[in-house]
């Protein structure tokens, strides 16, 4: 059989267990105070997440109602295009230069509207 060999315990002194010891819990109480924080952080990305997923949404339905406006605006003017040959509507045109002095044109302050 080998022998055992007993650790030497005359070799820790009391005073360097005693600042292992100290230092360990000093350890211990920094990484409860970076999980307590962690904790925090975490606990404000979930609600900015929160908030961004309802301003995600109010937004998406702002798109979504400019969409159906949109769409609207265009049947209108589709539907004012259709009108235009039954002579339902009068044509102009939108003329932006000084050259339109004639007295067909309407000042519309510096624009004038020329009327076929």
């Amino acid at each position: 059989m080998a022998e055992q060999v007993k650790p030497p315990f005359d070799v820790f002194k009391y005073d360097d267990v005693r600042h292992l010891l100290a230092s360990q819990v000093e350890s211990i109480s920094r990484i409860q105070t970076k999980r307590e924080e962690i904790i925090r952080l975490n606990q404000q990305s979930e609600k900015k997440l929160a908030e961004s997923k309802i301003a995600f949404n109010n937004i998406c339905a702002i798109i979504k109602q400019m969409r159906n406006d949109l769409n609207f605006i265009h049947k209108t003017i589709r539907s004012l295009k259709e009108d235009q040959g039954t002579g339902n509507i009068n044509n102009c045109l939108l003329y932006t230069s000084d050259a339109a002095d004639d007295l067909l044109c309407v000042d519309l302050g510096g624009r004038r509207i020329i009327k076929k």
